[in-house]
């Protein structure tokens, strides 16, 4: 974040979340974080003209089917890509899809020698969970920071990007001063105790029951279910936030405002992320054969 509290891309480690479980372990850890940035505003570029958006201005059980159908599509798209000959980069994966540039975040491809490892991250089309990573790194990530402002986190924003930033006493009081503005820390505490913690909180509960219930639609989907990456993703998270001396911070002092049942549902919150490993060398995969669509 610049001194005034918003995000600029620059050449640092960015930390995004691009799956569910991602964006649970960024809420956990938002304490130790130094830069972020909400990658639902670019993927919403031009989203409503891929084959797969999904309109949440439906009935809820309209909603979840046409959704899971919708994720079911893209799941047999993916597996198609160990059978269609295509380049290995981003840009060719994604007009396979049917994807724009605006979402190539949700494909990640990786090469090690012939094996290809491909990763979809499903999560990045479901309205609310857009709405809560926006809502995360926008809002609660800032409001956090200018809550509980950390000397050492400070000191390495400074020194990497020349900032103005200093915790100050002003009147007996604890404020994070930049250089156009001061955050008097006990004013965005209490905003952060009585409505921007309730309000990160609820849209996670809402992003975890609506892809929680397109999930089970989806298990009777074949090409989904093989494809399924959520175990792998949810322990990828785990390690990635160490989240070990996160839940220390759990027992201690968790603050007031943070849920955690959340915390304690990463080992089991959905994801739609799916994942297709193979030999380039042997793509032409006999065994493979198109999986059928649920209905």
């Amino acid at each position: 974040m610049r001194d005034d509290g918003t995000v600029e891309h620059a050449e640092v480690a960015i930390n995004m979340a691009t799956s569910l479980p991602g964006l649970l372990a960024n809420y956990v850890s938002t304490r130790h974080m130094l830069v972020v940035t909400a990658e639902s505003a670019l993927f919403e570029k031009g989203v409503g003209d891929t084959p797969y958006f999904i309109d949440d201005a439906q009935p809820h059980e309209t909603y979840i089917k046409h959704a899971a159908n919708t994720m079911d599509r893209l799941a047999r798209k993916v597996d198609e890509i160990r059978q269609t000959p295509l380049g290995m980069g981003t840009a060719d994966l994604n007009a396979h899809l049917g994807l724009s540039d605006a979402q190539r975040s949700a494909v990640q491809c990786t090469r090690h020698n012939d094996e290809v490892y491909v990763k979809v991250f499903a999560d990045l089309f479901v309205p609310e969970f857009r709405e809560a990573e926006r809502y995360w790194a926008g809002t609660f990530f800032r409001a956090y920071h200018w809550a509980y402002p950390d000397a050492s986190l400070i000191e390495k924003w400074n020194t990497r990007f020349g900032g103005s930033l200093e915790i100050v006493e002003k009147a007996g009081k604890r404020c994070l001063r930049s250089r156009d503005a001061e955050y008097l820390c006990d004013e965005w505490e209490e905003r952060l105790l009585r409505e921007v913690g309730p309000a990160m909180r609820d849209r996670l509960h809402r992003a975890m029951e609506r892809i929680g219930a397109i999930f089970e639609i989806l298990e009777e989907s074949d090409a989904f279910l093989r494809l399924s990456g959520a175990e792998g993703e949810r322990r990828a998270q785990s390690v990635k936030r160490n989240l070990e001396v996160s839940m220390e911070d759990l027992v201690n002092s968790f603050d007031a405002f943070r849920d955690p049942v959340l915390v304690q549902r990463l080992s089991t919150c959905p994801t739609l992320t799916m994942e297709v490993m193979f030999d380039a060398e042997k793509q032409h995969d006999v065994s493979w054969r198109p999986a059928a669509a649920i209905v």
